[in-house]
């Protein structure tokens, strides 16, 4: 089988290396990716028996440079004759739809990662849902990364495609054994102290892009209400901030950027070694397919404030695996920020047995297994 896997950017594929070289690995398929040539391209080119075609795909709307890339991926397709197209993120999703369509790919198929549109309004909030209901229209398949967000496409759409989830969801799962032998070698009190953080502090990570859609205001809200009762509570941001994208409101804005309490790092691929640092991660998203990087804190054992929202609900049941806040309110947030500073024994326990959870149905030999023969069933019906 020819399989070629298509995202926007690197970035929303780089912590999946593990997945895509298992894929790779299996004799009977060939994988090539498709990205655009960022700056972490090269991170993806060197994944083993990985091959890589770089495409140029704007994340926003840009009708001419859309074109020049739906006429290039024609180009492509039309050119090596791939058995299997499948996209992820949401311009690469309408672009590879279009394009496998027009060149003839036998089976074309997405997977939904979490719909931008649910947060917006009026007409944006319109395109994209009719956009998002077309890719499905054109592919052969879609997926979901999470039970709950295809049955809430599924709802949404009212359409006789129905969109269906690999396993018990997770975009590529997590290598277990990696991680593991990367956490083994880290020194948590030296990286803490490398930090500027005292073995006394209880320290939050976020991870992920700085944007309002991803609870930002709300978190900087709750933080400084937190550190007036917790002195020692401490917050470490971690991820690029798109202001151009969802910015801040200007009055968190500047919190953010000039606040002495919130340790920022920007981007950083030693997640690992991050989420040994922290106490507890915080995740109050308005928005999450399937929430990856709550899944990456459970492998090591921290638990997870979230939102509650579908996508990370299928990761952590309150007070079992972690606790849950109300979407939107940083009142929620507080208090379950609180109930962490103060029943750290219960957050480790917490933090055990969402690691238990997680190992259990998101290694990601099961989740390639079980793609590899979602693939097979449609390479087979098309040589049929």
């Amino acid at each position: 089988m020819k399989v070629y896997r298509v995202s926007t950017v690197p970035l929303a594929i780089l912590g999946y290396g593990s997945h895509f070289e298992a894929l790779a690995s299996n004799e009977k398929l060939n994988l090539t990716i498709l990205t655009t040539k960022d700056n972490y391209y090269d991170h993806i080119s060197k994944l083993r028996n990985v091959e890589t075609i770089p495409v140029t795909i704007k994340r926003e709307i840009s009708l001419i440079y859309d074109l020049f890339s739906l006429i290039r991926l024609i180009f492509i397709f039309v050119k090596n004759r791939p058995d299997i197209v499948h996209s992820s993120t949401p311009k690469a999703g309408l672009l590879v739809a279009l394009a496998g369509f027009i060149a003839g790919v036998p089976t074309r198929v997405h997977t939904y990662t979490g719909q931008r549109w649910i947060t917006q309004k009026g007409f944006s909030r319109k395109l994209g849902f009719y956009l998002d209901k077309l890719i499905l229209f054109l592919n052969t398949k879609c997926l979901a990364d999470s039970h709950g967000q295809a049955r809430f496409l599924n709802k949404a759409f009212r359409y006789k495609k129905k969109i269906a989830v690999i396993r018990k969801g997770s975009f590529g799962g997590i290598d277990f054994k990696k991680t593991s032998d990367i956490a083994s070698n880290i020194d948590r009190r030296k990286e803490r102290e490398a930090l500027g953080f005292c073995e006394e502090d209880y320290v939050f990570l976020y991870l992920g892009r700085v944007t309002k859609e991803k609870g930002i205001q709300e978190l900087i809200d709750a933080f400084f209400k937190l550190r007036k009762t917790s002195p020692r509570s401490r917050l470490l941001v971690v991820g690029p901030y798109e202001r151009e994208l969802d910015p801040l409101d200007e009055k968190y804005h500047f919190e953010y950027l000039n606040s002495n309490h919130i340790d920022k790092l920007g981007f950083s691929n030693e997640v690992i070694k991050l989420m040994m640092v922290c106490d507890c991660f915080v995740l109050p998203s308005y928005r999450e397919g399937f929430g990856t990087v709550v899944l990456e804190a459970a492998s090591l054992g921290r638990p997870s404030i979230v939102s509650n929202i579908y996508g990370l609900k299928s990761i952590v049941e309150h007070k079992k695996t972690g606790l849950i806040c109300k979407v939107r309110n940083s009142k929620s947030l507080l208090e379950n920020m609180v109930f962490a500073v103060e029943n750290k024994e219960m957050m480790k326990a917490l933090g055990s047995e969402s690691r238990n959870l997680a190992y259990k149905n998101f290694d990601y030999k099961l989740i390639s297994d079980d793609l590899i023969d979602f693939y097979r069933s449609f390479y087979v019906k098309a040589k049929l």
